[in-house]
């Protein structure tokens, strides 16, 4: 038998020698292990030793080999050293992450033979059990990962890496196109023909104060394979307030942002009977966006509701972006709106007013409205899924949903609600009575008119003299007083007489509150707007012109309007104190050359500021008063060449006004121009 050399072998390699013998009597030779390791064997006719090492196996092993002819043995003995195989990383770690997003990888390391892997360097928050690292990142950022592997027998291998945590892009579907009408009225995307899968769309929005970076995301429908999904051009990025659209296929047309288009349709296509909307990144594999909407959209597209960004991305470390179907409604639940509007702005509904008498007698009905104020200022009479409820059913109750009725004597409010947006109004409730007789003094030489009014009605409008004693005469109350609760301090009530009276100390317009209350408790109110005119002015213009709208409403200023024979505007009815056959200076545009002009607010509605712009050769005044006639805000020494006036809706003394119609009233040499404008809180 030949001798064996000694031999080495590595841990988890095979091991593979060949014993050789002969016999000269040319006897069949068998080959035996007389001495050795479980993990070796030889071949009883070949003589081949092989085997394969473990972990355990690690060391020196004696090795006796034996040959026999069935009478005699011959035996060689040889060592076997196994040498440990130290541990080793397979493929590449995760690169990639997102704030706020769970970040997770599986190292795939060989050969521990029950050893450990341990991580030795990486970012805050970083964690390791067995191979598993798992981290949540809280800022964005790249840093290094170190990981050791060491086994029982001093055997080890390091790997390392760079992670970078990119920020979670804030981005929202703000609407969904996924049933589009059949025809030309399902062209959304505008390529001149309907197609039930070209035209379908996904809207996003970069609702986040970042540009949302989305080379290489994944957008569709859940349950897509990755090869079907859109995924976007690297290097695409959406600046803060930024839409893009993805329609289906098609060739779309012209619009106002970045479109993208899907092979025919958008992953398997959108579901009519609703589904949700992933953007994935691949790279992770992680969920930055699930926005779940509702089906069956009868045509329409599904938008998001107004005010439903997503809270978890305040702080941006509760990823993914979520909207359940309740962040959605339909496309024509809101008034003023189309079935779909990719990529343009819609009108939104951004408040309410409910315009109504502010005192009305009880027993009587009066009409009421609901008007929408959208973001474009437009305000629409509005009517469905508005809620209207009065405080006080004792006092007022609505019938249908455009007249009040007066139930009893009091106070109630009036509120109107769409959603998180309210609109209210204050109503006085009296009882139903005659209350003053409008007169003049015999000694102007002329006749007193009989003119009535009741609650509820009209107010009265007078005229007085700059400068001159003034007196309203009107029905005592039995057993009780008149008082005023609103008007000029130089206006009071005769005690004797329960007339008004006062001197005006100049020319202007002033809004009169009267109230009493008789010995049965009955209540009186009425309301009267007087004008105060020069001497020279009386004379010249005649009868008193209307005064601007008291508290009955627009509805009342547009009647005196038709009634003189003026068109219909938004221009309050503001006496002109313009010398006689004077042009009436332009109300649309700032003035040219030496006219006096005032031009219209922006933005109007407000719930902020808002600027004027006037004009006039000379300084002159600026005034804003209430729908009663008080001056609340005053500029002198404006309007030289052109000036721009910025209200912040306050009064002088710096106190916020509330929601409702004001006027600014500018003046210079003796015209006047006047612009309305509604403040919302």
């Amino acid at each position: 038998m030949a001798a064996l050399p000694d031999t080495a072998a590595l841990e988890d390699s095979p091991l593979r020698l060949r014993a050789r013998a002969s016999d000269p009597d040319g006897d069949e030779v068998r080959f035996s292990l007389a001495h050795g390791p479980a993990w070796l064997s030889i071949d009883p006719s070949s003589g081949l030793i092989s085997g394969v090492p473990d972990d355990p196996d690690v060391g020196v092993w004696e090795v006796t080999a034996e040959a026999s002819d069935g009478r005699l043995t011959a035996s060689r003995t040889f060592r076997v050293a196994v040498r440990n195989r130290p541990p080793s990383f397979e493929g590449v770690p995760r690169r990639r992450g997102r704030v706020g997003i769970g970040y997770q990888d599986t190292l795939r390391a060989h050969n521990l033979d029950g050893g450990s892997v341990r991580l030795t360097d990486g970012p805050p928050g970083l964690e390791m059990e067995g191979t598993l690292l798992r981290w949540r990142p809280s800022a964005s950022g790249r840093w290094s990962v170190t990981v050791l592997a060491q086994d029982p027998h001093g055997g080890e291998a390091t790997l390392s890496w760079e992670v970078e945590a990119l920020p979670l892009p804030f981005v929202v579907v703000d609407e969904v196109l996924a049933d589009p009408p059949r025809g030309a009225g399902g062209d959304a995307n505008g390529d001149g023909r309907g197609d039930g899968g070209e035209d379908e769309f996904i809207e996003l929005l970069n609702a986040g104060p970042d540009a949302a970076a989305l080379g290489g995301l994944n957008l569709g429908p859940e349950g897509t394979s990755g090869a079907r999904l859109f995924r976007f051009p690297e290097g695409t990025a959406v600046p803060p307030g930024g839409r893009f659209l993805v329609f289906g296929g098609g060739a779309p047309g012209d619009f106002p942002c970045p479109v993208f288009v899907a092979g025919g349709r958008i992953g398997r296509g959108l579901s009519a009977d609703g589904g949700v909307v992933l953007l994935t990144d691949p790279a992770g594999p992680d969920t930055l966006l699930r926005a779940a909407f509702p089906g069956r959209g009868r045509g329409q597209s599904w938008v998001r509701r107004s005010g439903s960004l997503p809270s978890a991305q305040e702080d941006k470390k509760n990823g993914p972006v979520t909207q359940g179907q309740d962040a959605f409604v339909l496309h024509g639940d809101l008034p003023g709106r189309d079935r779909f509007s990719p990529g343009r702005p819609r009108l939104l509904l951004i408040g309410l007013s409910v315009a109504a008498e502010t005192t009305m007698a009880v027993g009587r009905r009066r009409p009421f409205k609901v008007m929408g104020i959208f973001n474009d200022g437009v305000q629409e009479i509005v009517t469905e899924r508005v809620t209207i409820i009065t405080s006080d059913t004792s006092v007022l109750r609505t019938e249908g949903d455009d007249r009040l009725v007066g139930v009893g004597e009091g106070r109630s409010s009036v509120r109107a609600r769409f959603e998180e947006i309210e609109g209210v109004a204050e109503v006085r409730v009296v009882s139903r009575r005659v209350i003053v007789t409008r007169g003049r003094p015999p000694s102007e030489g002329r006749q007193s008119d009989s003119l009535l009014s009741s609650v509820g009605a009209s107010p009265v409008r007078d005229t007085a003299t700059a400068g001159a004693d003034y007196r309203l005469r009107t029905e005592s109350l039995p057993g009780g007083q008149w008082e005023v609760v609103e008007g000029p301090a130089w206006l009071a009530v005769e005690p004797e007489t329960g007339d008004l009276v006062g001197s005006p100390p100049g020319e202007g317009i002033f809004q009169v509150i009267l109230s009493g209350e008789d010995s049965t408790g009955q209540a009186a109110l009425v309301v009267v707007t007087l004008t105060a005119r020069p001497e020279a002015e009386r004379h010249e213009r005649g009868p008193p012109e209307e005064g601007p709208p008291g508290d009955d409403g627009d509805e009342l200023a547009k009647k005196i309007r038709q009634r003189k024979g003026e068109a219909d505007s938004d221009e309050a009815a503001v006496p002109s104190a313009r010398p006689s056959g004077a042009d009436p200076p332009s109300q649309g545009r700032p003035a040219e050359g030496g006219e006096i002009a005032l031009a219209s607010n922006y933005p109007n509605p407000f719930n902020g500021t808002t600027v004027f712009r006037c004009r006039s050769p000379t300084p002159g005044r600026a005034e804003i008063y209430t729908l009663l006639g008080r001056c609340v805000r005053r500029w002198v020494e404006v309007g030289a060449a052109e000036t721009s006036l910025v209200w912040d809706g306050r009064d002088a003394s710096g106190k916020t006004l509330p929601s409702g119609v004001y006027f600014l009233v500018f003046e210079a040499e003796g015209v006047r121009a006047v612009r309305r404008m509604t403040l919302i809180r």
